[in-house]
């Protein structure tokens, strides 16, 4: 089963998608996370498999280019956001081959690639893009979305800093308010909800997200027994 941690910037997905590893690990799940990130290899394996993907669904990959195009900040932000989105179709494809072997966590997959395509600073989400973006988008068989309060999400990516946000405070929390419409959008969708969990990491504390963690992993174990 393919697991999908997603939410914006400093929500806590990391620090949950690690301890829910842990647990399913204590309870003999043969489980694995990956986090593609910067790994330059990621981009090799992801290439050819992108490719066939594009080639199948060409009317989507140009849908967006033009979003792209249309609404990023830079001409170079645009060529990196795609080259990430087209890393992140071309892992989902590769992934499918593995799932025999494991289940999979993925911190930041192909859902989350609303977040690299439609969150700038410079223009706000639009609906019909998100909604198209999910009726086309390689799904995870589960979709956590970790929400945080938009206080902490903000002081969080001015301290991490984020290309695309800048250091600008004003430019952050424009940022910010856009990540969380584009995702909030994403989770109204029919076609999100089937398959969709939403946690609330209002509070930091070790306890608090012990808490979520634990959530999550009993209703992975739910959705594996579904689905056996």
């Amino acid at each position: 089963m393919l697991i999908e941690i997603t939410g914006c910037t400093g929500a806590g997905k990391t620090t949950i998608s690690n301890l829910v590893l842990k647990n399913l690990i204590e309870l003999s799940v043969n489980a694995k996370l990956i986090d593609v990130g910067g790994q330059f290899r990621f981009d090799l394996i992801a290439f050819p498999w992108f490719l066939w993907f594009a080639f199948r669904h060409a009317s989507f990959s140009w849908i967006t280019i033009k979003s792209l195009i249309r609404d990023a900040d830079s001409k170079f932000t645009a060529l990196n956001i795609y080259r990430n989105f087209s890393k992140k179709i071309g892992i989902f494809q590769f992934l499918r081959t593995r799932l025999n072997r494991h289940d999979i966590i993925w911190d930041e997959g192909t859902v989350h690639a609303v977040h690299n395509l439609f969150v700038h600073v410079n223009s706000t989400p639009r609906v019909s893009d998100i909604t198209n973006f999910a009726y086309c988008v390689p799904m995870p068989d589960f979709l956590v979305y970790v929400r945080a309060p938009f206080d902490t999400i903000v002081s969080r990516t001015i301290k991490r800093g984020h290309r695309r946000a800048g250091n600008d405070e004003h430019d952050v929390r424009v940022f910010v308010t856009n990540a969380i419409a584009s995702f909030e959008i994403l989770a109204s969708l029919d076609v999100i909800k089937e398959r969709l969990l939403v946690v609330d990491n209002e509070d930091s504390n070790c306890s608090e997200i012990d808490r979520i963690a634990k959530s999550i992993t009993k209703q992975i174990l739910l959705k594996r027994h579904s689905r056996s």
